[in-house]
C-alpha cells in the first residue's frame, strides 16, 4: 500500500508491508525508544530498558511463529523505516456474541520522531483495522499513551471500562523482586 501526503521532511510517498522475522531489531529498537518517549512511567532507566528488550525479542520470535502476532512497518521509497505498529491476539474467555475469545490488541505503536504529524501512525493503525476487520473480529483494543490518543480517537477509538490498579511502585527493588522466582508455600 502507498500512500502520499504533503511535501515535508518526510517523504510524500510512503509503503506499509507486514512485519517478518528479519524485523525483530526494528521492532525491539521501536519499544525501546517507545518506552523512553513516554514521560509517565516512574521508572526508564537503561538497564530496564535492556532487560525488558533481552526477553522482548524472543517473546515476539515465539508469537509470531505461533501466528499470534503480526505487524504492520511504514517505509519511505528509498527503504527507511518511518514507524511500525504491531496487533497481538490475546486470549480471553469465551463471551455472549464472541465464543472465539480471542480478540486482537494493538501495541507498540511508534513513529521515528522526524516522521511524526505526517499520518504515519494512522496508516499503520489503518492497516491493523483492516487486517483485524477481515478476520471478522468485532473489537480492537489498546492502551493510549497521551502521544497517540488523537490518534486513536480520530480513528473512532473510544474509553472503555478497563480499570487498573498498581500493587507496587516501579521502582528497581519491586522490579527485581517481580524478576526473581517465587518460593512455594
Amino acid at each position: 500500500m502507498t500512500r502520499r501526503r504533503p511535501a515535508t521532511a518526510v517523504p510524500a510517498r510512503y509503503r506499509i508491508r507486514s512485519v517478518t522475522s528479519g524485523d525483530l531489531g526494528v521492532l525491539v529498537r521501536h519499544r525501546e525508544r517507545m518506552f523512553s518517549d513516554l514521560d509517565h512511567w516512574d521508572v526508564v532507566d537503561p538497564k530496564a530498558l535492556r532487560e525488558a528488550a533481552r526477553a522482548y525479542r524472543p517473546w515476539l520470535r515465539r508469537k509470531m511463529r505461533a501466528r499470534k502476532l503480526t505487524g504492520f512497518i511504514a517505509e519511505s521509497a528509498r527503504g527507511s523505516v518511518l514507524g511500525s505498529a504491531l496487533v497481538v491476539l490475546r486470549d480471553q474467555p469465551p463471551r455472549p456474541r464472541w465464543p472465539r475469545g480471542e480478540l486482537p490488541y494493538v501495541m507498540n505503536v511508534y513513529t521515528v520522531p522526524e516522521a511524526r504529524g505526517r499520518g504515519v501512525a494512522t496508516g499503520l493503525l489503518e492497516e491493523i483495522l483492516q487486517w483485524s476487520r477481515a478476520r471478522g473480529f468485532p473489537r480492537v483494543v489498546l492502551n493510549a499513551s497521551d502521544m497517540g490518543r488523537g490518534v486513536y480517537e480520530r480513528l473512532g477509538f473510544e474509553g472503555g471500562t478497563e480499570m487498573r490498579l498498581q500493587l507496587l511502585p516501579w521502582t528497581p527493588e519491586t522490579m527485581a523482586r517481580a524478576r526473581s522466582p517465587r518460593k512455594k508455600r
